[in-house]
C-alpha cells in the first residue's frame, strides 16, 4: 500500500471514523455496506503485516497512519 492510498483511505472514512471496505470480513453484518473504493483484501493484508510489527498498544488505525506518513515500507 502506498502512502498516497493510505492518506486517501484516512480522508474518506465513514461517520465515526470507521474505514470503508471493499470486502466483507468474518463477523461483519450481511448488511454492512461495501464500498468499491474501500480497503481491499490485499491492502488489509499489508496493514495487518505492518500492524504486527508495532508495539502492543497500537491499533489498526495507527498502522494506516504510519503507512500514510511513509513510516512503513510500501507493499
Amino acid at each position: 500500500m502506498t502512502p498516497e492510498r493510505a492518506r486517501y483511505i484516512l480522508a474518506h472514512t465513514l461517520l465515526g471514523g470507521d474505514f470503508r471496505h471493499a470486502f466483507r470480513q468474518p463477523g461483519d453484518s450481511p448488511r454492512r455496506r461495501l464500498d468499491p473504493d474501500g480497503i481491499t483484501p490485499a491492502e488489509h493484508a499489508a496493514i495487518m503485516a505492518h500492524w504486527r510489527t508495532l508495539p502492543g498498544w497500537t491499533s489498526y488505525h495507527t498502522a494506516v497512519c504510519e503507512i500514510a506518513r511513509g513510516v512503513a515500507a510500501a507493499e
